[in-house]
């Protein structure tokens, strides 16, 4: 579901991300990655392993399956850092019928390396 990201959801999820955020999944089928910004305007986002962000979403595997399709509230299943940065992304995403009006998201560059292509 992760990697299938960007394609599912093209410029609108897109959108909502103006800085890197990490998604932290515990649990059985743990992972973390960092969904980072599009490097460019007609770029996607992209989503690389490992934590590369002061921006954190906390959830469990289950929970991601859940709310990541809209069958859940993500509210009920996550926690977030920067509520602010967070709540676009988290708000726009659905695994099931990916779509929908992009809200706007202000961008703030990063000073510091990342993973993120940049």
């Amino acid at each position: 579901m992760l990697a299938g990201l960007p394609r599912m959801h093209g410029p609108g999820l897109t959108a909502t991300v103006g800085r890197p955020l990490v998604l932290d999944l515990t649990g059985p089928g743990a992972t973390t990655v960092t969904v980072c910004p599009a490097t460019g305007p007609d770029d996607r986002l992209t989503v690389v392993p490992g934590a590369d962000a002061t921006t954190r979403i906390h959830s469990t595997a289950v929970g991601f399956a859940a709310w990541a399709t809209t069958r859940r509230p993500w509210r009920d299943r996550c926690r977030t850092g920067d509520a602010a940065a967070a709540t676009p992304f988290l708000d726009f995403l659905d695994i099931i019928q990916p779509g929908g009006q992009a809200p706007t998201v202000p961008s703030t560059p990063s000073r510091r390396k990342s993973a993120c292509p940049l």
